[in-house]
């Protein structure tokens, strides 16, 4: 057995309807619809009682999904994430065409947080923020590239295994554990 994919990404929202328009506008999301949790499954998923629960399902592409989650009552914000903040950095979702999505990005008043650049496998990237705050990448991958990066990726991956194992076989294996420093009591 072994994991085979992503299944979806959820987020929580503070205002689903916002975040459905916010969503939605970005090409190639489509709403499939959003369903209310009733109170007993929202018990069995979170462990929340007496809790409005609405789920809008979305479609990036054709075959990922998200899911973006609206629980009524008080709402608790977060911290405003960054890239060094623990936890969940970003969503990637892929794209087609950076430069077409950026213009029709700022003319609904989205910024990019910085501006689209290339990585060293050849995608082009950048980042955005979503109502509550929650960052997204959008990479524009061609196929080609993404061929490219997937080399990429595998051969950083081996090279960095064969430089611990290097550096392991020099300086002897890593210590593990920490012991107490010997003040001399017993």
């Amino acid at each position: 057995m072994s994991i085979t994919g992503t299944h979806h990404v959820a987020i929580t929202v503070s205002d689903l309807e916002k975040s459905l328009d916010f969503y939605t506008g970005l090409p190639g999301i489509e709403h499939l619809g959003t369903v209310w949790i009733s109170d007993e499954v929202a018990y069995k998923l979170f462990g929340l009682a007496g809790m409005k629960v609405r789920c809008a399902h979305l479609y990036a592409g054709r075959r990922d999904r998200v899911e973006l989650y609206h629980f009524g009552g008080a709402a608790r914000s977060a911290p405003l994430p960054d890239f060094e903040s623990i936890g969940l950095q970003h969503i990637s979702l892929k794209v087609q065409d950076l430069k077409a999505i950026g213009k029709k990005l700022a003319m609904g008043g989205v910024e990019f947080i910085r501006e689209p650049s290339r990585l060293p496998t050849g995608e082009r990237v950048a980042f955005i923020r979503d109502p509550d705050n929650v960052i997204l990448q959008l990479i524009e991958v061609k196929l080609s590239v993404s061929f490219i990066g997937k080399v990429w990726t595998r051969l950083a991956l081996l090279i960095n295994r064969l430089s611990v194992r290097t550096r392991q076989s020099v300086a002897g294996p890593a210590v593990t554990k920490t012991q107490a420093p010997d003040n001399g009591s017993q």
